[in-house]
């Protein structure tokens, strides 16, 4: 029998209500931590095909539009009165592609032809990060001077804009002064939030791009269909449809897209245990599938569920304080190179390849050509060591 802990957990709901989802997704944590788990493991071979399609998803519909929402009202009142602020920040987890949701977000747009879109800066900080300032100055010196459309610049990661470093800052220094004297122009600006700390902490960053807006985490409906293309290619098994069940034998949230109670569970625990952050919940459902066996027509075959393993974020080893120095400039920095990750934490080539090496075998790491990314399941663990360790991150 499951145990349950949520009357605990409803007190600390009542005196606690800004935790909420915390408490919510360490609820559902623990549950999983005392459900036995009769299920056997998923072969690494049958999970990388799956893993691979994960990160080819493009970004959720709903992150989109939220993003869509929030540039139409802020530049409405830019359009209005100049006088209001010409900027607006998008704010996400260190984990998600701030990068590519901007990209997508303005593609999609419909109101995209009525502005002038100027692409600030690439996704991919330069190798050489000492002609950010110069690449950053031909970029966005040049103005549309024949354009009559209102003209919006894209930042797509400002992460890329910088480098934890002697002179590392410079980029940003330029990008604030410029935004603040060119009121000509609306600027939309991606950050990961722990970057955004950081910039604001040494640069007061905040004090020059004023309107920042936060992802919404997504919910159980919205993680459930941005998964589902991964999901029905690989007909992953959550529970018996019971969607035709009788008016009486009805079960809460009923709804034409929860095929079974067994499914809406499922992705409601998904939704608290990763706080709504997609990409640490594309991680946490693909280290939750098993294969087991199923019997159809007297014929057995060999499923793959969703059902048979809680969810649950993986355990996090011993950290020493060089792993997170590591792991803090990388989640900090955005997708970042060996070379740059040497100069940021001033340390040798060979020491940062060793703890690389060391990082993946755990798989804390996972690597795209010759740029690092921490493996978003283990995110949140890494965050509350962090803090603990007294480390500056956004909490």
């Amino acid at each position: 029998m499951p145990f349950n802990l949520n009357f605990i957990f409803e007190k600390l709901r009542n005196w606690l209500p800004k935790a909420g989802a915390e408490i919510e997704a360490q609820a559902s944590e623990l549950e999983a931590k005392f459900t036995d788990d009769p299920a056997s493991s998923f072969p690494p071979q049958d999970r990388k095909p799956i893993e691979r399609k994960l990160q080819d998803l493009p970004p959720p519909d709903s992150d989109r539009s939220a993003i869509q929402s929030a540039l139409e009202e802020a530049i409405g009142d830019w359009l209005d009165d100049q006088e209001n602020a010409n900027s607006l920040v998008i704010l996400g987890s260190p984990v998600d592609d701030i990068s590519a949701l901007l990209t997508s977000a303005i593609e999609t747009w419909e109101r995209r032809e009525a502005y002038a879109i100027q692409l600030g800066v690439s996704a991919k900080r330069p190798s050489d990060w000492r002609s950010l300032p110069e690449k950053l100055r031909s970029q966005l010196s040049v103005k549309f001077s024949e354009e009559k459309r209102p003209i919006l610049v894209v930042i797509p990661d400002l992460s890329q804009c910088f480098l934890r470093c002697v002179e590392g800052l410079d980029g940003i220094e330029y990008l604030q002064n410029l935004a603040a004297q060119d009121r000509e122009r609306f600027w939309l600006v991606g950050c990961n939030d722990w970057a955004w700390q950081y910039l604001d902490c040494v640069c007061q960053t905040g004090a020059y791009f004023e309107q920042t807006v936060s992802l919404p985490p997504l919910k159980e409906e919205q993680l459930k269909d941005w998964l589902s293309p991964v999901s029905d290619e690989f007909e992953i098994d959550f529970g018996e449809d019971d969607r035709d069940l009788d008016s009486d034998e009805n079960w809460s949230d009923r709804s034409p897209n929860w095929r079974s109670q067994s499914e809406l569970n499922y992705f409601k625990k998904l939704a608290k245990v990763s706080r709504g952050v997609a990409r640490v919940a594309a991680q946490l459902w693909l280290l939750s599938l098993s294969r087991v066996e199923a019997e159809s027509d007297e014929v057995k075959s060999s499923v793959v569920s969703a059902l048979s393993q809680r969810v649950k974020l993986p355990d996090l080893p011993d950290l020493t304080q060089a792993d997170r120095h590591f792991l803090y400039a990388l989640l900090l920095q955005g997708n970042t190179s060996l070379s740059h990750l040497s100069i940021s934490l001033d340390e040798s080539e060979s020491f940062i390849r060793s703890r690389i090496g060391i990082l993946r075998r755990s798989d804390f790491l996972h690597a795209r050509g010759d740029k690092l990314h921490v493996n978003p399941a283990h995110f949140f663990r890494i965050k509350s060591n962090l803090i603990n360790n007294r480390f500056l991150v956004e909490d």
